[in-house]
Protein backbone atom coordinates (compact mmCIF):
# COMPACT_ATOMS: atom_id res chain seq x y z
CA UNK A 1 0.00 0.00 0.00
CA UNK A 2 1.61 3.32 -1.16
CA UNK A 3 -0.30 5.31 1.94
CA UNK A 4 -1.53 3.22 4.34
CA UNK A 5 -4.05 3.74 6.77
CA UNK A 6 -3.33 3.65 10.84
CA UNK A 7 -4.87 0.61 11.72
CA UNK A 8 -5.73 -0.64 15.27
CA UNK A 9 -5.92 -4.48 16.11
CA UNK A 10 -8.22 -4.98 19.27
CA UNK A 11 -8.00 -8.70 20.77
CA UNK A 12 -11.07 -9.00 22.88
CA UNK A 13 -10.16 -11.64 26.04
CA UNK A 14 -12.32 -13.42 28.54
CA UNK A 15 -11.66 -16.22 30.66
CA UNK A 16 -9.05 -17.66 28.00
CA UNK A 17 -5.62 -18.99 29.55
CA UNK A 18 -5.97 -22.11 27.77
CA UNK A 19 -5.83 -20.21 24.46
CA UNK A 20 -5.65 -16.02 24.40
CA UNK A 21 -1.34 -16.92 24.12
CA UNK A 22 -1.98 -18.10 20.47
CA UNK A 23 -4.21 -15.61 20.19
CA UNK A 24 -1.94 -12.81 20.90
CA UNK A 25 1.20 -14.57 18.38
CA UNK A 26 -1.08 -13.87 15.85
CA UNK A 27 -2.02 -10.48 17.02
CA UNK A 28 1.65 -9.66 17.17
CA UNK A 29 2.83 -10.79 13.88
CA UNK A 30 0.55 -9.09 12.11
CA UNK A 31 2.86 -7.80 8.92
CA UNK A 32 0.75 -4.53 8.38
CA UNK A 33 3.27 -1.67 8.88
CA UNK A 34 1.33 0.89 10.95
CA UNK A 35 -0.61 -1.03 13.73
CA UNK A 36 -1.36 -0.44 16.95
CA UNK A 37 -2.27 -3.63 19.01
CA UNK A 38 -4.75 -3.58 21.94
CA UNK A 39 -4.75 -6.42 24.24
CA UNK A 40 -7.68 -6.04 26.19
CA UNK A 41 -9.07 -8.19 29.12
CA UNK A 42 -13.18 -8.12 30.34
CA UNK A 43 -11.96 -9.14 34.07
CA UNK A 44 -11.60 -12.12 33.59
CA UNK A 45 -11.09 -14.27 36.81
CA UNK A 46 -8.32 -16.56 35.44
CA UNK A 47 -5.09 -15.55 34.10
CA UNK A 48 -5.98 -14.05 30.74
CA UNK A 49 -4.54 -10.52 31.67
CA UNK A 50 -1.66 -11.92 33.26
CA UNK A 51 -0.47 -13.64 30.38
CA UNK A 52 -2.02 -10.19 28.05
CA UNK A 53 0.82 -8.07 30.60
CA UNK A 54 3.80 -10.72 30.22
CA UNK A 55 2.98 -10.64 26.47
CA UNK A 56 3.94 -7.11 26.47
CA UNK A 57 6.13 -6.72 28.62
CA UNK A 58 8.02 -9.02 26.39
CA UNK A 59 7.56 -7.63 23.40
CA UNK A 60 10.38 -5.95 21.34
CA UNK A 61 8.80 -5.79 17.72
CA UNK A 62 7.74 -3.01 15.40
CA UNK A 63 3.73 -2.52 16.93
CA UNK A 64 2.60 -0.15 19.33
CA UNK A 65 0.49 -2.44 21.61
CA UNK A 66 -1.01 -1.62 24.69
CA UNK A 67 -2.32 -3.91 27.67
CA UNK A 68 -5.77 -2.73 28.18
CA UNK A 69 -8.77 -4.43 30.97
CA UNK A 70 -12.23 -2.94 31.81
CA UNK A 71 -12.50 -2.43 35.47
CA UNK A 72 -15.53 -5.06 36.02
CA UNK A 73 -16.83 -7.51 33.17
CA UNK A 74 -18.43 -5.52 30.85
CA UNK A 75 -19.60 -8.10 28.36
CA UNK A 76 -18.72 -8.39 24.69
CA UNK A 77 -20.17 -5.00 22.77
CA UNK A 78 -19.17 -2.53 26.21
CA UNK A 79 -15.82 -4.46 25.71
CA UNK A 80 -15.56 -3.44 21.91
CA UNK A 81 -16.46 0.28 22.55
CA UNK A 82 -14.14 0.25 25.96
CA UNK A 83 -11.24 -0.74 24.07
CA UNK A 84 -11.95 1.08 21.09
CA UNK A 85 -11.90 4.53 23.30
CA UNK A 86 -7.80 3.67 23.55
CA UNK A 87 -7.64 3.18 20.14
CA UNK A 88 -6.12 5.39 17.74
CA UNK A 89 -6.54 3.70 14.49
CA UNK A 90 -9.12 4.53 11.55
CA UNK A 91 -10.02 0.73 10.89
CA UNK A 92 -10.49 -1.29 13.72
CA UNK A 93 -9.85 -4.87 12.86
CA UNK A 94 -11.24 -7.12 15.88
CA UNK A 95 -10.46 -10.38 17.06
CA UNK A 96 -11.36 -13.20 19.91
CA UNK A 97 -9.34 -14.21 22.46
CA UNK A 98 -9.26 -17.74 21.87
CA UNK A 99 -8.51 -17.57 17.66
CA UNK A 100 -5.70 -17.12 15.80
CA UNK A 101 -5.44 -14.66 13.06
CA UNK A 102 -2.67 -14.97 10.39
CA UNK A 103 -0.25 -12.42 9.18
CA UNK A 104 -1.61 -10.92 6.29
CA UNK A 105 -4.78 -10.16 7.98
CA UNK A 106 -4.82 -6.65 8.92
CA UNK A 107 -2.92 -5.68 5.92
CA UNK A 108 -5.63 -7.73 3.10
CA UNK A 109 -8.25 -5.76 5.25
CA UNK A 110 -7.07 -2.48 4.97
CA UNK A 111 -6.34 -2.85 1.09
CA UNK A 112 -10.15 -3.77 0.88
CA UNK A 113 -11.52 -1.03 3.09
CA UNK A 114 -9.24 1.53 0.79
CA UNK A 115 -10.53 0.29 -2.10
CA UNK A 116 -14.07 0.04 -1.01
CA UNK A 117 -14.90 2.58 1.38
CA UNK A 118 -16.50 -0.31 3.40
CA UNK A 119 -18.19 0.15 6.83
CA UNK A 120 -17.80 -2.96 7.60
CA UNK A 121 -15.56 -5.73 6.30
CA UNK A 122 -15.45 -10.11 7.02
CA UNK A 123 -13.07 -12.34 6.01
CA UNK A 124 -13.22 -16.66 5.12
CA UNK A 125 -12.01 -18.00 7.83
CA UNK A 126 -10.13 -21.64 8.99
CA UNK A 127 -12.08 -24.38 11.63
CA UNK A 128 -9.46 -25.14 14.50
CA UNK A 129 -10.09 -27.16 17.48
CA UNK A 130 -8.93 -27.07 20.75
CA UNK A 131 -5.35 -28.25 19.67
CA UNK A 132 -5.16 -25.94 16.58
CA UNK A 133 -5.85 -28.82 13.98
CA UNK A 134 -8.00 -27.47 10.89
CA UNK A 135 -11.34 -29.06 10.80
CA UNK A 136 -13.19 -27.43 8.38
CA UNK A 137 -13.27 -23.81 6.13
CA UNK A 138 -16.30 -21.09 6.89
CA UNK A 139 -17.36 -18.47 4.29
CA UNK A 140 -20.72 -16.34 3.95
CA UNK A 141 -20.46 -15.87 0.35
CA UNK A 142 -23.69 -16.32 -0.99
CA UNK A 143 -24.87 -17.24 2.56
CA UNK A 144 -28.80 -16.25 2.67
CA UNK A 145 -29.66 -15.51 5.90
CA UNK A 146 -33.92 -15.37 7.58
CA UNK A 147 -33.58 -11.54 8.57
CA UNK A 148 -33.07 -10.61 5.19
CA UNK A 149 -36.77 -10.33 5.55
CA UNK A 150 -36.37 -7.40 7.62
CA UNK A 151 -36.05 -5.27 4.95
CA UNK A 152 -37.70 -4.13 1.51
CA UNK A 153 -34.89 -4.97 -0.67
CA UNK A 154 -34.80 -8.86 1.09
CA UNK A 155 -31.11 -8.23 1.31
CA UNK A 156 -28.71 -7.94 4.73
CA UNK A 157 -25.11 -9.31 4.92
CA UNK A 158 -24.32 -11.08 8.17
CA UNK A 159 -20.97 -9.86 9.47
CA UNK A 160 -19.13 -12.94 11.60
CA UNK A 161 -18.23 -11.36 14.76
CA UNK A 162 -14.53 -13.44 14.53
CA UNK A 163 -13.64 -12.03 11.22
CA UNK A 164 -14.78 -8.77 11.61
CA UNK A 165 -13.08 -5.13 11.12
CA UNK A 166 -14.80 -1.73 11.07
CA UNK A 167 -14.55 1.86 10.12
CA UNK A 168 -14.24 3.61 13.43
CA UNK A 169 -17.09 5.80 12.49
CA UNK A 170 -19.07 2.94 13.45
CA UNK A 171 -18.23 3.27 17.31
CA UNK A 172 -19.24 6.96 17.24
CA UNK A 173 -22.09 6.77 14.82
CA UNK A 174 -23.88 3.48 16.27
CA UNK A 175 -24.84 3.94 19.97
CA UNK A 176 -23.86 1.72 22.65
CA UNK A 177 -27.27 -0.04 24.16
CA UNK A 178 -27.49 0.60 28.31
CA UNK A 179 -27.96 -3.25 28.92
CA UNK A 180 -25.49 -6.18 27.56
CA UNK A 181 -25.23 -7.20 23.91
CA UNK A 182 -23.90 -10.49 23.64
CA UNK A 183 -24.38 -11.48 19.58
CA UNK A 184 -21.96 -8.18 18.81
CA UNK A 185 -21.92 -9.42 14.86
CA UNK A 186 -25.73 -9.61 14.57
CA UNK A 187 -26.21 -6.05 16.41
CA UNK A 188 -23.54 -4.06 14.32
CA UNK A 189 -24.86 -5.99 10.95
CA UNK A 190 -28.66 -5.41 11.96
CA UNK A 191 -27.94 -1.79 12.79
CA UNK A 192 -25.61 -0.73 9.76
CA UNK A 193 -28.02 -2.38 7.36
CA UNK A 194 -30.76 0.17 8.94
CA UNK A 195 -28.48 3.02 7.89
CA UNK A 196 -28.12 1.46 4.73
CA UNK A 197 -24.13 1.44 5.57
CA UNK A 198 -22.05 -0.82 2.81
CA UNK A 199 -20.32 -4.20 4.73
CA UNK A 200 -18.07 -6.38 2.48
CA UNK A 201 -17.00 -9.86 2.49
CA UNK A 202 -12.98 -10.56 1.91
CA UNK A 203 -13.04 -13.76 0.11
CA UNK A 204 -9.86 -14.88 1.40
CA UNK A 205 -9.06 -17.09 4.54
CA UNK A 206 -7.69 -14.62 7.22
CA UNK A 207 -8.75 -16.06 10.68
CA UNK A 208 -8.18 -19.96 12.30
CA UNK A 209 -11.60 -19.81 14.61
CA UNK A 210 -11.90 -21.56 17.38
CA UNK A 211 -14.67 -24.21 18.39
CA UNK A 212 -14.29 -25.71 21.59
CA UNK A 213 -16.01 -26.39 24.47
CA UNK A 214 -16.08 -23.50 26.52
CA UNK A 215 -17.89 -21.37 24.16
CA UNK A 216 -21.66 -20.83 24.83
CA UNK A 217 -23.14 -21.78 20.92
CA UNK A 218 -20.28 -24.49 19.92
CA UNK A 219 -20.04 -26.85 22.57
CA UNK A 220 -21.08 -30.34 21.44
CA UNK A 221 -24.66 -31.47 21.63
CA UNK A 222 -24.01 -34.75 23.06
CA UNK A 223 -26.85 -36.90 23.99
CA UNK A 224 -26.21 -37.04 27.61
CA UNK A 225 -25.95 -33.12 28.17
CA UNK A 226 -29.37 -32.71 26.37
CA UNK A 227 -31.49 -30.54 28.84
CA UNK A 228 -27.82 -28.72 29.73
CA UNK A 229 -27.62 -27.93 25.44
CA UNK A 230 -30.88 -27.06 25.35
CA UNK A 231 -31.56 -24.94 28.45
CA UNK A 232 -27.91 -23.04 27.08
CA UNK A 233 -29.53 -22.58 23.70
CA UNK A 234 -32.66 -21.17 24.99
CA UNK A 235 -30.25 -18.46 26.86
CA UNK A 236 -28.65 -17.74 23.60
CA UNK A 237 -31.94 -16.94 22.19
CA UNK A 238 -32.62 -14.72 25.38
CA UNK A 239 -29.77 -12.40 24.18
CA UNK A 240 -30.97 -12.75 20.62
CA UNK A 241 -34.35 -11.38 21.70
CA UNK A 242 -33.11 -8.63 23.24
CA UNK A 243 -31.03 -7.77 20.37
CA UNK A 244 -33.59 -8.23 17.96
CA UNK A 245 -36.22 -5.75 20.19
CA UNK A 246 -33.05 -3.31 20.55
CA UNK A 247 -33.23 -2.80 16.92
CA UNK A 248 -36.87 -3.09 16.14
CA UNK A 249 -36.91 -0.02 18.29
CA UNK A 250 -34.07 1.84 16.53
CA UNK A 251 -35.91 0.93 12.89
CA UNK A 252 -39.51 2.32 14.97
CA UNK A 253 -38.07 5.09 16.40
CA UNK A 254 -34.78 6.77 14.69
CA UNK A 255 -32.73 6.29 17.78
CA UNK A 256 -29.66 4.04 18.38
CA UNK A 257 -27.74 5.34 15.54
CA UNK A 258 -26.44 9.40 14.48
CA UNK A 259 -29.22 10.04 11.90
CA UNK A 260 -26.88 11.36 9.69
CA UNK A 261 -25.13 8.16 9.60
CA UNK A 262 -26.34 7.10 6.29
CA UNK A 263 -29.80 6.92 5.44
CA UNK A 264 -32.54 5.10 7.31
CA UNK A 265 -33.43 1.37 5.34
CA UNK A 266 -37.30 0.66 4.47
CA UNK A 267 -38.42 -2.45 6.99
CA UNK A 268 -40.94 -4.85 6.92
CA UNK A 269 -42.94 -4.71 10.57
CA UNK A 270 -44.57 -7.91 10.21
CA UNK A 271 -41.29 -9.73 9.85
CA UNK A 272 -39.27 -8.79 12.32
CA UNK A 273 -42.50 -8.91 14.86
CA UNK A 274 -42.63 -12.61 13.59
CA UNK A 275 -39.23 -13.24 14.16
CA UNK A 276 -39.42 -11.57 17.83
CA UNK A 277 -42.62 -13.53 18.52
CA UNK A 278 -39.80 -17.11 17.47
CA UNK A 279 -37.30 -15.81 19.24
CA UNK A 280 -39.23 -15.48 22.60
CA UNK A 281 -40.71 -19.12 22.03
CA UNK A 282 -37.24 -20.66 21.84
CA UNK A 283 -36.41 -18.96 25.08
CA UNK A 284 -38.96 -21.25 26.82
CA UNK A 285 -39.50 -23.85 24.38
CA UNK A 286 -38.82 -26.83 26.67
CA UNK A 287 -41.52 -25.77 29.48
CA UNK A 288 -43.32 -24.85 26.72
CA UNK A 289 -47.00 -27.64 26.09
CA UNK A 290 -47.05 -29.42 23.08
CA UNK A 291 -50.02 -27.28 21.54
CA UNK A 292 -47.65 -24.13 22.32
CA UNK A 293 -45.02 -26.21 19.98
CA UNK A 294 -47.70 -27.05 17.37
CA UNK A 295 -49.28 -23.97 17.34
CA UNK A 296 -45.75 -22.30 16.80
CA UNK A 297 -45.06 -25.06 13.70
CA UNK A 298 -48.21 -23.61 12.47
CA UNK A 299 -46.61 -19.96 12.67
CA UNK A 300 -43.30 -21.04 10.85
CA UNK A 301 -44.16 -23.09 8.47
CA UNK A 302 -42.91 -20.91 5.80
CA UNK A 303 -39.33 -20.47 7.13
CA UNK A 304 -37.03 -23.42 6.35
CA UNK A 305 -34.37 -22.37 9.07
CA UNK A 306 -36.80 -21.90 11.75
CA UNK A 307 -38.45 -25.45 10.59
CA UNK A 308 -34.92 -27.11 10.74
CA UNK A 309 -35.16 -26.11 14.43
CA UNK A 310 -38.42 -26.82 15.69
CA UNK A 311 -39.44 -30.07 13.83
CA UNK A 312 -37.14 -32.34 16.06
CA UNK A 313 -37.73 -30.20 19.01
CA UNK A 314 -42.30 -30.61 18.68
CA UNK A 315 -42.80 -33.69 20.72
CA UNK A 316 -40.14 -32.13 23.79
CA UNK A 317 -36.65 -33.62 24.96
CA UNK A 318 -37.74 -37.11 24.82
CA UNK A 319 -38.27 -37.56 21.09
CA UNK A 320 -35.50 -34.83 20.38
CA UNK A 321 -33.22 -37.41 22.53
CA UNK A 322 -34.28 -40.38 20.20
CA UNK A 323 -33.78 -38.39 17.22
CA UNK A 324 -29.83 -37.30 18.23
CA UNK A 325 -29.40 -40.79 18.66
CA UNK A 326 -30.16 -42.09 15.92
CA UNK A 327 -28.49 -38.94 13.86
CA UNK A 328 -25.31 -39.91 15.88
CA UNK A 329 -25.61 -43.96 15.16
CA UNK A 330 -26.11 -43.13 11.46
CA UNK A 331 -22.79 -40.97 11.10
CA UNK A 332 -20.87 -43.86 13.34
CA UNK A 333 -21.81 -46.43 10.28
CA UNK A 334 -20.14 -43.46 7.88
Amino acid sequence: MSNPPRATFILLAYNQEAYVAEAIAGALGQDYPDLEIILSDDGSSDCSFAIIEEAVRRYDGPHRVIASRTPVNAGLLAHIYHAVGKASGELIVVAAGDDVSLPQRVRVLAEEWQRTGANALFSDWQVIDEQGKITGRGSRKGEWNDLACWFADGQIVMIPGATAAYDRSVFSAVYLPDFPIFAEDAFFSLMLKLRSRPVVLVAQELVQYRAHGQSLINRPLEATDLVENERRLEQYSEMMMQTYEYVANAAWTGTGADPAFGTASSVNWLAIQSDIRHARFRTRWIDAPVTGRLAELGRVAGSRAKLRWLLPRVGGLTTLRIQRAITAQLRGKR
